[in-house]
Parts: structure tokens; C-alpha cells; sequence
């Protein structure tokens, strides 16, 4: 990370408007931080749960606070609960969005576009999302404040700084 040849001490991560991206991606976000055979999310089908784990040899131990609001969905709620169960983040804002689904889109002959949902992603320890979202460990509702401030980012830099 860019950011640790400044040596920074902690981290905020804002997630808030983020409706996630794809799995792999933040699968390699999340194994820069915790440590080589962690779990980093779990995968369900009808079948059955699977748990990937970090294969890395990262790791960091610097604080970490994200802020995570009801915008906050798929790929970034994995990331907000990976960093949260497993590195022992703290979350601030509000509950999550909550989707859980692993979507594929297959290109038909036609030209049309199938998108269908085959896969649940769970935590790392094996908490539901869908339908649930992740709630913060310190709630903060966003309030408009006329001098440009934010109040949630406030929050976790107050946190960070404890």
C-alpha cells in the first residue's frame, strides 16, 4: 500500500454508496489485511458451504474503521465483514444494505443477457447478508451539516483515535 510508505498508524475505509464489485477483487482487498489461512467470506449453494480462506502472505495490524451505510451492498458488505469478524474492524454509519447473492451473467447465441443467481456469500463466520445486512458497531445516521462536515467520518476518526 501506497499509504504505509507515509507510515500511517491506522486506516478509515469508506464504503458508504458502495454497491460492491466483483468477488475477486475484493477478495484481494481483503487477504492485504488478514492473516494466510483466515477465512475471508463463505460461498452456499444447495448443496453446500464452502469456506475460502486468505493464500497470501500479507498482512497488516494498524487499526481500521469503515463506514458503511445502507448503500453499502455485495461486495463491500464482504469486505466490511471480513475486516470486521476476522481483523477486528470497527464499523461506523448505519446497517448495511444486504445482498448477499452471487450473480453470473451468461451472453445467450441470441445476443441476450441471462443473469442469474447461483451462489449466497456468507461472512467469514458464516453470518447471512442477504436480506439482513451488516450492522455498525457504532451507529451514526448522516447528518447534513451545513459547514460541509460529516459527522460519520468524524465518528471514525474519533474512534480510530481511541
Amino acid at each position: 500500500l501506497n499509504l504505509e510508505k507515509q507510515n500511517i498508524d491506522s486506516l478509515i475505509i469508506d464504503v458508504r454508496g458502495n454497491s460492491g464489485g466483483h468477488l475477486t477483487t475484493v477478495s484481494d482487498i481483503i487477504s492485504l489485511f488478514i492473516k494466510k489461512g483466515e477465512p475471508i467470506y463463505q460461498l452456499k449453494t444447495k448443496e453446500k458451504t464452502e469456506i475460502m480462506y486468505d493464500k497470501t502472505d500479507d498482512a497488516r495490524n494498524y487499526p481500521i474503521v469503515l463506514l458503511i451505510d445502507n448503500g453499502s451492498a455485495s461486495a463491500s458488505e464482504l469486505l466490511a465483514g471480513a475486516l470486521s469478524e476476522i481483523y477486528g474492524a470497527k464499523l461506523v454509519g448505519t446497517k448495511s444494505f444486504g445482498k448477499g447473492k452471487v450473480q453470473k451473467v451468461t451472453t445467450l447465441s441470441s445476443g441476450a443477457i441471462f443473469k442469474y443467481t447461483h451462489q449466497e456469500w456468507l461472512t467469514p463466520k458464516g453470518n447471512y447478508i442477504d436480506g439482513v445486512g451488516i450492522n455498525p458497531d457504532i451507529e451514526e445516521k448522516y447528518v447534513y451539516n451545513e459547514k460541509g462536515k460529516d459527522n460519520q467520518k468524524e465518528k471514525a476518526i474519533e474512534v480510530i483515535s481511541k
